[in-house]
């Protein structure tokens, strides 16, 4: 994923770089942001996948169709 947001264009400057937000497509993996997960470096993916899915179901949200913003994954 680097490499292709290393090469890709940032839509919003136009110079190279994107986030990875910006390396992301279709249904699945982008639409409106539903909620704002605000992330650090230090947690372990695992753990935060756990959570995020631990919250689609206790709100009743389909994992598929929740769009969440990551602020870590947005900045290029």
């Amino acid at each position: 994923v680097m490499v292709s947001c290393a090469t890709s264009t940032c839509p919003r400057d136009g110079q190279p770089g994107c986030a990875y937000v910006d390396s992301l497509s279709g249904p699945d993996h982008v639409g409106p942001a539903s909620a704002l997960l605000s992330y650090s470096w230090a947690y372990h993916i695992s753990d935060v996948v756990g959570a995020l899915t631990e919250w689609t179901k206790v709100h009743h949200r389909d994992p598929a169709r929740t769009y969440v913003w990551i602020c870590s994954l947005c900045l290029n």
